[in-house]
């Protein structure tokens, strides 16, 4: 296995996974967002991202007005975040199933 393959997978337990990357980050975020009210923390804990990164991830998607802030702390999608996260879930699947 070569140092590349080895740099961009994740071992836990005995497994191997493959990290994330930013559309998945975003689709999963978005599916947050969409389906409850969602405040910073927990959106933070679903991702598994720490605090500043998963606020990094919610400030790109207010300021692309994807996500907005419902009530003090509150975070739902709008319809363009929900039309990206359908566009992103559909992406994701096997060609034959599209």
């Amino acid at each position: 296995m070569n140092l590349q393959k080895i740099r961009y997978t994740a071992y836990f337990v005995g497994m191997r996974m493959t990290r994330r990357d930013k559309l998945d980050i975003m689709r999963d975020l978005l599916s947050l967002c969409k389906d409850k009210d969602m405040k910073k923390t927990r959106i933070a804990y679903a991702l598994n991202l720490n605090f500043q990164k998963a606020s990094e991830y919610l400030d790109w998607s207010i300021s692309h007005d994807l996500v907005h802030e419902e009530k003090k702390g509150i975070y739902k999608t709008t319809s363009a975040g929900d039309a990206l996260q359908a566009n992103l879930e559909r992406l994701g699947q096997d060609p034959a199933e599209r």
